[in-house]
Protein backbone atom coordinates (compact mmCIF):
# COMPACT_ATOMS: atom_id res chain seq x y z
CA UNK A 1 0.00 0.00 0.00
CA UNK A 2 1.42 3.38 -0.79
CA UNK A 3 2.06 5.84 1.83
CA UNK A 4 0.45 9.04 0.47
CA UNK A 5 -2.82 8.06 1.26
CA UNK A 6 -4.20 6.74 -2.51
CA UNK A 7 -5.51 3.51 -1.07
CA UNK A 8 -8.05 3.17 0.60
CA UNK A 9 -7.14 0.65 3.32
CA UNK A 10 -10.79 -1.18 3.21
CA UNK A 11 -9.62 -2.64 -0.45
CA UNK A 12 -7.30 -5.34 1.63
CA UNK A 13 -9.81 -7.64 2.04
CA UNK A 14 -10.07 -7.87 -1.49
CA UNK A 15 -6.57 -8.25 -2.06
CA UNK A 16 -6.34 -11.13 0.15
CA UNK A 17 -9.30 -12.89 -0.69
CA UNK A 18 -8.26 -14.70 -3.50
CA UNK A 19 -4.91 -15.36 -1.72
CA UNK A 20 -7.50 -17.52 1.29
CA UNK A 21 -9.30 -18.59 -2.03
CA UNK A 22 -6.35 -20.31 -3.78
CA UNK A 23 -7.46 -18.19 -6.37
CA UNK A 24 -3.85 -16.67 -6.87
CA UNK A 25 -0.57 -16.51 -5.01
CA UNK A 26 -0.15 -12.66 -5.44
CA UNK A 27 -2.68 -9.86 -6.14
CA UNK A 28 -2.68 -6.38 -7.79
CA UNK A 29 -4.72 -3.52 -7.03
CA UNK A 30 -6.06 -1.96 -10.62
CA UNK A 31 -7.57 1.57 -10.59
CA UNK A 32 -8.40 0.69 -14.17
CA UNK A 33 -10.12 -2.56 -13.33
CA UNK A 34 -11.82 -0.36 -10.22
CA UNK A 35 -12.42 3.74 -9.96
CA UNK A 36 -9.81 5.80 -9.97
CA UNK A 37 -10.44 9.34 -8.91
CA UNK A 38 -8.11 11.60 -9.90
CA UNK A 39 -6.38 12.42 -13.50
CA UNK A 40 -4.05 9.90 -14.78
CA UNK A 41 -0.86 11.38 -16.45
CA UNK A 42 -0.98 10.61 -20.32
CA UNK A 43 2.88 9.54 -20.02
CA UNK A 44 1.92 7.16 -17.57
CA UNK A 45 -0.93 5.21 -19.63
CA UNK A 46 1.16 4.65 -22.52
CA UNK A 47 4.34 3.44 -20.18
CA UNK A 48 2.08 1.31 -18.30
CA UNK A 49 0.47 -0.26 -21.61
CA UNK A 50 3.88 -0.38 -23.07
CA UNK A 51 4.65 -2.66 -19.90
CA UNK A 52 1.71 -4.53 -20.54
CA UNK A 53 2.34 -5.80 -23.66
CA UNK A 54 5.78 -6.67 -23.24
CA UNK A 55 4.73 -8.56 -19.72
CA UNK A 56 1.43 -10.22 -21.83
CA UNK A 57 3.78 -10.95 -24.82
CA UNK A 58 7.17 -12.44 -23.21
CA UNK A 59 5.80 -14.28 -19.88
CA UNK A 60 2.34 -14.63 -20.60
CA UNK A 61 1.37 -12.11 -17.49
CA UNK A 62 -1.99 -10.34 -17.99
CA UNK A 63 -1.40 -6.70 -15.62
CA UNK A 64 -3.28 -3.71 -17.05
CA UNK A 65 -1.74 -1.57 -13.59
CA UNK A 66 1.55 -3.16 -13.63
CA UNK A 67 3.20 -0.29 -11.29
CA UNK A 68 0.33 -0.10 -8.77
CA UNK A 69 2.04 -1.19 -5.61
CA UNK A 70 -1.28 -2.19 -3.51
CA UNK A 71 -0.38 -5.79 -3.16
CA UNK A 72 -0.81 -9.04 -1.37
CA UNK A 73 1.61 -12.35 -1.31
CA UNK A 74 1.12 -15.74 -0.34
CA UNK A 75 4.20 -16.68 2.16
CA UNK A 76 5.36 -19.06 -0.49
CA UNK A 77 5.85 -16.36 -2.57
CA UNK A 78 8.95 -14.91 -0.47
CA UNK A 79 11.88 -16.38 -3.12
CA UNK A 80 11.14 -13.79 -5.65
CA UNK A 81 11.98 -11.28 -3.61
CA UNK A 82 15.72 -12.23 -3.21
CA UNK A 83 18.40 -11.00 -5.38
CA UNK A 84 16.85 -7.72 -6.91
CA UNK A 85 18.65 -5.92 -9.52
CA UNK A 86 16.34 -3.09 -9.66
CA UNK A 87 14.85 -0.49 -7.40
CA UNK A 88 12.95 2.21 -7.81
CA UNK A 89 10.00 2.00 -10.61
CA UNK A 90 11.25 -1.12 -11.84
CA UNK A 91 11.23 -2.74 -8.84
CA UNK A 92 7.35 -2.93 -9.00
CA UNK A 93 8.12 -4.64 -12.58
CA UNK A 94 10.67 -7.14 -11.78
CA UNK A 95 8.45 -8.66 -8.62
CA UNK A 96 6.08 -9.79 -11.72
CA UNK A 97 8.75 -10.61 -14.28
CA UNK A 98 10.04 -12.75 -11.17
CA UNK A 99 6.66 -14.29 -10.00
CA UNK A 100 5.44 -15.41 -13.74
CA UNK A 101 9.17 -17.26 -14.16
CA UNK A 102 8.55 -18.82 -11.18
CA UNK A 103 5.12 -20.13 -12.09
CA UNK A 104 2.82 -17.68 -9.77
CA UNK A 105 -0.34 -16.80 -10.57
CA UNK A 106 -1.01 -13.36 -10.24
CA UNK A 107 -4.53 -11.70 -10.37
CA UNK A 108 -5.57 -8.10 -10.55
CA UNK A 109 -8.02 -6.56 -7.99
CA UNK A 110 -10.39 -3.78 -8.90
CA UNK A 111 -9.36 -1.01 -6.28
CA UNK A 112 -10.40 2.87 -5.25
CA UNK A 113 -7.88 5.09 -5.81
CA UNK A 114 -7.54 8.58 -4.69
CA UNK A 115 -6.04 12.17 -4.90
CA UNK A 116 -2.90 11.68 -3.27
CA UNK A 117 -3.37 13.76 0.37
CA UNK A 118 0.34 13.49 1.61
CA UNK A 119 3.78 14.16 -0.54
CA UNK A 120 4.26 14.86 -4.13
CA UNK A 121 4.91 12.26 -6.78
CA UNK A 122 8.37 11.51 -7.24
CA UNK A 123 7.69 10.27 -10.95
CA UNK A 124 10.22 12.19 -13.38
CA UNK A 125 9.74 10.06 -17.14
CA UNK A 126 13.43 10.50 -17.91
CA UNK A 127 13.95 8.17 -14.93
CA UNK A 128 11.37 5.46 -15.41
CA UNK A 129 12.47 5.23 -18.71
CA UNK A 130 15.95 4.25 -17.80
CA UNK A 131 14.33 2.15 -14.87
CA UNK A 132 11.79 0.55 -16.55
CA UNK A 133 13.98 0.13 -20.08
CA UNK A 134 17.02 -1.64 -17.94
CA UNK A 135 14.73 -3.83 -15.79
CA UNK A 136 12.70 -5.68 -19.34
CA UNK A 137 15.65 -5.58 -20.97
CA UNK A 138 17.46 -7.91 -18.49
CA UNK A 139 14.85 -9.99 -18.42
CA UNK A 140 13.97 -10.06 -22.03
CA UNK A 141 16.33 -12.73 -23.09
CA UNK A 142 14.82 -14.96 -20.22
CA UNK A 143 11.48 -14.18 -21.36
CA UNK A 144 12.37 -15.10 -24.98
CA UNK A 145 13.93 -18.32 -24.29
CA UNK A 146 11.13 -19.61 -22.34
CA UNK A 147 8.69 -18.13 -24.97
CA UNK A 148 10.66 -20.55 -27.20
CA UNK A 149 11.14 -23.26 -25.35
CA UNK A 150 7.52 -24.07 -24.19
CA UNK A 151 6.69 -23.91 -28.31
CA UNK A 152 8.92 -26.76 -28.97
CA UNK A 153 7.32 -30.12 -29.34
CA UNK A 154 9.12 -33.02 -27.25
CA UNK A 155 10.68 -35.36 -29.80
CA UNK A 156 9.12 -39.05 -29.73
CA UNK A 157 11.63 -41.80 -30.09
CA UNK A 158 9.30 -44.87 -30.07
CA UNK A 159 10.56 -45.57 -33.81
CA UNK A 160 13.85 -46.42 -31.96
CA UNK A 161 12.83 -48.89 -29.82
CA UNK A 162 12.45 -51.98 -31.80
Amino acid sequence: MDSDGQHNPNDIYHLIKPLLNEEADITVGSRYLGKCNFHIPFYTKIGEKMIEKTLQFLFNLEVHNNQNGYRAFKRKTLDIFKNFKFKDFAFTTEVLLKAGLNGYRIKEIPIVAEPRENGTSKVKLFKILISLSSCLLHYFPIGLRDKIFKKIKPVHYKFFKS
